[in-house]
C-alpha cells in the first residue's frame, strides 16, 4: 500500500470515530438537558494531545496502542511527516526532508536516540549540519536515503559522539556533492565507516573531513580528488588509524592542506610519491605548516619529484637509541636521522624498509631534498634509520637448458665492501660434468656492472651458462676438473660516521597556540598584512552576543612595524560569506581571546549556555558518554584538564564537558 494510499485509510478512520463520537455526546447532551452550556460546550471539543506542525502530520495519527513507540510528538521537517516516541526514537517517513534550520523544534540533542528513515526520503540539496549534534544513537535506514540532488554535505555528521561502531553508507550518491568539509568530524564513537566507492568527482572541499575521529581503517584510495582545493586538518586528530592508503589522490589543485595529518599518533606510513604540492609553495599562509606534526610513530615515508615541503611541516626526528620500530619487526632505530631505502637515492630495489642500503639524512636535510626550488627530487622510501645487515651474492653454473652443472657458491662480506665475480675464482672457463665437458659459453657472459661491484643489502645471483662440448672419436682427451681456490676474504670499505644536527629554531612570543581557536568580543577587523591601516582591511567583523562570536584558527604570527603582535588567522566561522578568508587580526586580549577557557571560576560553578544542552561524557577526550545537561544547568567544577589544543571541566562527580566558551560560562555564583 503506498503512502499516500495509508494517509487517506486514516483520514477515513478518523472520520468514523468522530461520527461515533459525535452520536455519544448528542445521548450525553439529552441526559444533562440545557441547563449547564458550559458543559456542553466543553464536551463539544475533541482534545488533542500532541504536538503539532502541520495539518497533514496531525491526520496521519493512529492509535498508541497500534505503534511500537508511543507519538510523543509529531509535525513536518520538508514535506516529510515526522514522529518522536517517547523512547526517543525519531522516524522520518516519505518526502523531501527540510534543512538544519527547518528542523521541527521539538528535535534537539536530548531527545532523540535513534533516526529511523522510512524508504522513499530524499535529502535536501543544502544538507549542511543535517544531523549536526543531534546526539544520535543509530540508524536505521540511512543507506537507502535518495542523495542524488545533494551539493552540500558540510558538517553533516559532525559532533554526533553517540553514534557507535560501523555506518554503511555505501549506497549514497554522492555524484553533485561539492562540499564535505568536517562531514564526520569529531563522531568519537564510530570505528569504521563505508564510503570506498564514493563519487567525490565534483568535491572541492574536503577540510576537517574525518578530523578528531576514532577510526581504525577507513578506504578511501579510489577516491578522484582532482577538484579539490581545501584539504587542510581532513584526518587531524585520528588517534587509532596506523595506515592509510592515499597514494593515488589527484593532488594538482590543492592549495590549503595544514595540519592534514596532525596528531596521528599510531600512523606507521604514508606514500605521497605521486603528490603534487608545488602549487602551495611558496605561500606565507602555511599551507603545508603541522602536516606531520604529532606523528610519533611514523617512520615510513615515500616522496617523489613533485611532493615539496618549506620546513613547517613538523616531520619527527627518528628517536634512535636502539628504539623498536613501531610495526612490531624487532628492528632498531639506531640513529636520529631518515634513511633512503635503496642505493644510489632511487627506488631500485637495493634496499628495503627493514634493511634500508641508502644515504642517512637529517629533516632539515630531507626538507632540502625536497624544496620547491628541487626538480629533480627521486621517487624514494625514507625510513627511520637502521643497521644495514648484507646480503648474500649467488653464483650459479648451468647448461643452456639450465640445469645445475656445479654447486653454487656465494661471496659474502660487510654492506658496501667490494665484491668481483670475474676471476678465475667464480668465472671459471671449463667444468666437468658427469663424464662430459662444458665449456663457458662467452656470448652469455653478465655484463662487467654485475660481476663486479658492491655488497648491497639485497640478495643478487650471478649466472654463467655453458655449451657441452662434443666428444672427439681418434684421439679422446680426458679433461681435467678445473682447481677451485678457496676465495679471498673480500675487503671492507670503511665508513665515516657522520655526526647529527639537530635543526635550531627560537621559540615565538605569542598569546594564543598556533592552530588554537580564537574568537572576537569586541569588533575588529581583518587586515591583509600586520601593519593596520583603513586602506589594509580585508573584512569587518561586528560585536555579537557571545554565541554567534566570529572565530577564527591561528596559523601563525607576525608584527607590525612597531611591534605589535598580530595573528595570522583563518575564518572558520562556516556558512558566511567569508568562510575560509585569510589575513591578520589584532591579538590584544581586549578584543581576541581563546575559545577555550583556561582556568576555573573562583566560585568553581559554570553554567550551560548552549540552545541544544551539553553531552558529560567519562574520558577527557569526550568519549564514552555518561549524562546531558539542559541550557542553564548549573555545574560544580572540579578542576580544569588540557586535551590537545582545548581545555575540559572536570566536574565534581568526575565527569568530563567541554571548556568551549560558546557552550559554558563562567558562573560568580
Amino acid at each position: 500500500m503506498s503512502y499516500r494510499l495509508q494517509f487517506k485509510g486514516v483520514i477515513e478512520m478518523n472520520i468514523r470515530k468522530i461520527s461515533v463520537w459525535t452520536l455519544g455526546i448528542i445521548l450525553l447532551l439529552l441526559m444533562i438537558g440545557p441547563g449547564n452550556p458550559a458543559q456542553a460546550s466543553a464536551l463539544a471539543k475533541p482534545r488533542i494531545n500532541r504536538t503539532s506542525h502541520h495539518v497533514a502530520a496531525n491526520k496521519l495519527n493512529t492509535k498508541k496502542s497500534a505503534r511500537a513507540h508511543v507519538t510523543a510528538s509529531e509535525g513536518t521537517w520538508g514535506t516529510c511527516p515526522v514522529t518522536l516516541s517517547d523512547d526517543k526514537v525519531l522516524t522520518i517517513y516519505p518526502g523531501t526532508l527540510g534543512t538544519n534550520e527547518e528542523m521541527p523544534s521539538f528535535i534537539d540533542s536530548f531527545s532523540v536516540d535513534k533516526i529511523i528513515f522510512r524508504k522513499g526520503v530524499i535529502l535536501p540539496k543544502n544538507s549542511s549540519k543535517l544531523f549536526f549534534a543531534i546526539g544520535v544513537n543509530s540508524f536505521e535506514g540511512i543507506n537507502d536515503l535518495d542523495t542524488s540532488h545533494v551539493t552540500n554535505m558540510r558538517q553533516m555528521f559532525q559532533y554526533d559522539h553517540g553514534l557507535q561502531g560501523h555506518l554503511d553508507l555505501s549506497n549514497w550518491d554522492t555524484s553533485k556533492v561539492t562540499n564535505m568539509g568536517g562531514m564526520f568530524a569529531s563522531c568519537f564513537g564510530l570505528s569504521s565507516i563505508n564510503v570506498a566507492d564514493w563519487d567525490t568527482n565534483n568535491v572541492n572541499d574536503m577540510n576537517y573531513m574525518f578530523g578528531e575521529d576514532q577510526f581504525k581503517d577507513i578506504e578511501v584510495s579510489n577516491w578522484n580528488t582532482d577538484k579539490v582545493t581545501d584539504m587542510g586538518s581532513m584526518f587531524q586528530g585520528d588517534e587509532q588509524l596506523t595506515h592509510l592508503n592515499i597514494s593515488n589522490w589527484d593532488t594538482n589543485n590543492v592549495i590549503y592542506m595544514p595540519q592534514m595529518f596532525k596528531r596521528m599518533p599510531k600512523l606507521q606510513s604514508l606514500n605521497l610519491s605521486k603528490w603534487n604540492t608545488r602549487k602551495l609553495l611558496p605561500n606565507p599562509d602555511g599551507p603545508t605548516q603541522d602536516i606531520f606534526t604529532g606523528d610519533t610513530n611514523l617512520w615510513q615515508l615515500k616522496l617523489g619529484p613533485n611532493t615539496v615541503f618549506d620546513g613547517t611541516e613538523g616531520l619527527i626526528t627518528p628517536p634512535g637509541n636502539n628504539t623498536a620500530l613501531p610495526d612490531g619487526s624487532g628492528n632498531l632505530n639506531i640513529g636520529p636521522k631518515w634513511m633512503a631505502v635503496d642505493q644510489n637515492g632511487v627506488d631500485n630495489g637495493t634496499g628495503d624498509v627493514h634493511n634500508p642500503a641508502g644515504q642517512t639524512y637529517s629533516v632539515n636535510e630531507l626538507y632540502q631534498k625536497y624544496n620547491p626550488q628541487t626538480t629533480n627530487a627521486p621517487v624514494e622510501t625514507y625510513v627511520w634509520q637502521q643497521k644495514t645487515v648484507s646480503a648474500p651474492i649467488t653464483i650459479k653454473y648451468v647448461d643452456e637448458n639450465g640445469n645445475v652443472i656445479l654447486p653454487d657458491k656465494q661471496i659474502t662480506g660487510e654492506f658496501g665492501s667490494a665484491y668481483d665475480a670475474s676471476t678465475a675464482q667464480y668465472k671459471v672457463p671449463t667444468i666437468n660434468y658427469n663424464g662430459s665437458i662444458y665449456n663457458l659459453d662467452n656470448a652469455k657472459l653478465p655484463p662487467m656492472t654485475v660481476l663486479k661491484g658492491n655488497i648491497g643489502a639485497t640478495k643478487q645471483t650471478i649466472t654463467f651458462v655453458y655449451q657441452k662440448a662434443p666428444t672427439p672419436t681418434p684421439n679422446p682427451v680426458n679433461p681435467v676438473n678445473p682447481v677451485v681456490p678457496n676465495p679471498p676474504v673480500t675487503p671492507v670499505i670503511p665508513t665515516n660516521p657522520e655526526q647529527p644536527t639537530t635543526p635550531g629554531g627560537t621559540q615565538t612570543n605569542y598569546a594564543a597556540v598556533k592552530g588554537e581557536a580564537v574568537y572576537a568580543v569586541k569588533k575588529i577587523y581583518m587586515y591583509k598584512s600586520p601593519n593596520f591601516n583603513k586602506s589594509n582591511r580585508k573584512v569587518r567583523y561586528n560585536k555579537a552576543q557571545r554565541t554567534k562570536r566570529p572565530m577564527f584558527v591561528v596559523t601563525g604570527y607576525a608584527r607590525s612595524n612597531n611591534g605589535a603582535l598580530r595573528y595570522r588567522v583563518r575564518d572558520v566561522n562556516h556558512q558566511t560569506k567569508n568562510a575560509g578568508k585569510k589575513g591578520y587580526v589584532t591579538a590584544s586580549t581586549k578584543h581576541v581571546v581563546p575559545v577555550y577557557y583556561q582556568s576555573i571560576p573562583k566560585s568553581r560553578i559554570i553554567k550551560v549556555i548552549n540552545s541544544k544542552g551539553i553531552h558529560a561524557y567519562k574520558n577527557r577526550n569526550l568519549t564514552a558518554r555518561v549524562h546531558s545537561y539542559k541550557k542553564n544547568t548549573r555545574l560544580h567544577v572540579k578542576k580544569i584538564v588540557k586535551h590537545n589544543l582545548t581545555t575540559r571541566y572536570q566536574l565534581t562527580n568526575g565527569r568530563y564537558i567541554t571548556g568551549n566558551k560558546l557552550f559554558v560560562i563562567q558562573s560568580k555564583r
